[in-house]
C-alpha cells in the first residue's frame, strides 16, 4: 500500500475523493441556481443564450453546472440582472 502521500491524508486514512464530489455538487447547484434566475427574469433558454452570447448547447452545459469558471459567473450575473453571489450561494 505504500506511505501517504502527505500528513493529511495519513491522519484521515483517505485519499482525495471526496473534494472532486465536493466540487461537482457545488457546480451542479451553482447549475441550478442559474437556471432559477433565468425562470426568474421568464427567459428562454435560448434567450438566455442570446443574451450572454453563446449556443443554446454551451448555455445547457452552464445549467448543467459544467466547467463553470469565475468569467463565465460574472458575465451570467449580467446577464440575469443578479449579484454574481447570489449565482454562489
Amino acid at each position: 500500500m505504500g506511505r501517504p502521500r502527505n500528513n493529511l491524508e495519513g491522519r484521515i486514512g483517505i485519499e482525495y475523493v471526496i473534494p472532486k464530489q465536493a466540487e461537482a455538487h457545488f457546480q451542479h447547484q451553482v447549475g441550478q441556481v442559474i437556471r432559477e434566475y433565468r425562470l426568474r427574469n421568464d427567459f428562454t433558454q435560448q434567450e438566455a443564450a442570446d443574451r450572454y452570447g453563446c449556443t443554446l448547447r454551451y448555455w445547457q452545459f452552464l445549467e448543467q453546472g459544467q466547467n463553470i469558471s469565475l468569467k463565465a459567473i460574472l458575465k451570467l450575473a449580467k446577464v440575469l440582472d443578479v449579484k454574481p453571489s447570489k449565482l454562489l450561494e
